[in-house]
């Protein structure tokens, strides 16, 4: 069922202040942009290329039920808390502002993945 984004987008730029490389188990490149798709998460062993603009920069933001703040904005911290019960496994999600949040399933991401040709050990 799709969760409405009720975040407040007053975080930097305007923005969520939630996402996977704010995440402790974000796995990224040495230095932006991500050339070579090394982005990952590494509790559900998944590429996150999806996450990735053209330009390789990560575009949007991501996170799924068991995000785990490293540094996130602390009040989209706390309203990930209060709306974590929403949120399915082996998802993940896109902040939309405003409209529901944009829900991407695990098995699709890594067939995706595969059918490009890269692999989440990156």
């Amino acid at each position: 069922m799709p969760v409405k984004d009720t975040f407040s987008y007053t975080a930097k730029w305007e923005s969520a202040g939630i996402d996977c490389s704010s995440c402790k188990f974000f796995a990224g490149p040495a230095e932006w942009p991500d050339k070579n798709n090394k982005s990952k998460c590494t509790k559900h062993n998944i590429p996150l290329v999806i996450e990735l603009g053209e330009d390789k920069y990560k575009e949007g933001e991501w996170f799924c039920r068991d995000y785990s703040d490293k540094d996130g904005f602390s009040n989209a911290v706390e309203h990930f808390h209060r709306i974590k019960h929403q949120l399915q496994p082996r998802t993940l999600y896109r902040c939309n502002q405003g409209e529901y949040l944009i829900e991407y399933n695990f098995d699709d991401i890594q067939k995706d993945d595969h059918n490009k040709g890269n692999s989440a050990d990156g």
